[in-house]
Order: C-alpha cells, then structure tokens, then sequence
C-alpha cells in the first residue's frame, strides 16, 4: 500500500509494460471469497447475530424449557384443586343454612295449621314513642306436642294493605323457651312483642301467621 501511495496508484504491467491505475481496482476482500453481509442491511445484521448467539446458548434453552415445564405444572394443579374447592364452600354454605333454620325444617311433627289465637291486644309501647307492644294467647290443638311455631306479624292500614311485617322466632316472641322444648297439646301461653310502628300511625289492625 505504501508503494501504491507513492507512485498514486500506477503501476506497470510486467507481461505488455502498460501502465495502469492499480487504486482503481483495488479490492478489500481477497480473489474467490463471497461476503454476502455487505449486501444485506445492519438491521438484519442486528437480528442474524442474536438469532445465531440465542441458538447457540444451551443455558437459555433449558430456562425457557424450565419455564415452561413449571408454568404447565402451575396451571394443571390449580385446574386440579378447584372444583374440590369449589365443592368445600359448597358444603359450608348448605351447613351454615341448614343449621340456622333447624328448627324449621327438622322439627318433625309441626302442624302450624293446629296453632289458635285465643286472645291478643296491642297498645303504644309506654317508654319508645314508635314502638307497639303485642300481647296474645295462643294454644296448641293438635292431638300431639309440636315444636313451637314461627310467628309471622301483619300490620294493616284502614284499607287492609300491609304496610309493615316481621316473623319472630320461638325465644324472641315467648321467654320461656328452651331449644328444643315443644308445645304440648291443649297447652295455652302467653306471648308478648314489640314490633314498630310505621310512621303517620297508619297501623289500624294486625295478624298472625303461623308458620
């Protein structure tokens, strides 16, 4: 390069003793040799080299296999244990229903039908201004003891449409009561409540309900 620099670039052939211009045909790859990159954009340069690299590093392989393996295994066992999950709640919900309401539905022999009102009186509560108390006495007809009923309370306005409504349980509406405990035949008792009393004192009547 240094000899064709210093005699700018013209050099003299040895076969015809022509001169010529060398720095015209000067290559910078050697005869018989193909470099295909020089054609080919940085940008795929860019991503051809981290493809060949990715390909050639056996440790990213086997994480992204790993990860894969862990992420299936995850996804199966969560798959797995939800319907036993779903079965578990389930049965707390039909549990807790089925103890709250006990009395109800497990109280074998209730004939709600055979409960009689004998008598009952309502009157403003004497210390809650908004407050009734309801007094009554209610026997038990059936041939047999029975669990105590549910009490249902209508309050009526002057057009028989009801405009309030409560259900007792057996120890809210008589103090007497012991879980379990029934209601013998041709018993009577005496029951007490204290229901509000909607506003404008539109309440003109009231009704039990057995249930």
């Amino acid at each position: 390069m240094k000899e064709l620099t210093a005699a700018q670039g013209k050099l003299r052939c040895g076969e015809c003793a022509s001169v010529f211009n060398a720095m015209e045909t000067l290559s910078t790859k050697l005869p018989g040799l193909d470099d295909n990159n020089e054609q080919m954009p940085f940008d795929s340069l860019n991503k051809q080299s981290k493809r060949e690299q990715y390909q050639r590093d056996p440790s990213t392989t086997k994480t992204n296999t790993a990860k894969t393996k862990q992420t299936t295994s995850n996804n199966f066992s969560s798959k797995r244990w939800l319907p036993l999950t779903l079965i578990v709640l389930l049965s707390g919900i039909l549990a807790t229903q089925a103890w709250l309401t006990q009395d109800l539905w497990f109280g074998g022999g209730r004939a709600p039908d055979k409960i009689k009102t004998i008598s009952r009186k309502v009157f403003a509560h004497p210390s809650e201004p908004d407050a009734l108390i309801i007094t009554a006495s209610i026997r038990n007809d059936a041939e047999t003891a029975q669990p105590f009923p549910y009490l249902e309370t209508q309050l009526l306005d002057a057009n028989n449409k009801i405009i309030a409504l409560r259900r007792f349980k057996p120890q809210e509406y008589y103090e007497q009561y012991t879980q379990g405990s029934l209601l013998k035949s041709n018993e009577t008792i005496s029951i007490r409540l204290k229901i509000q009393d909607p506003p404008g004192n539109r309440a003109k009547r009231f009704e039990f309900n057995y249930l």
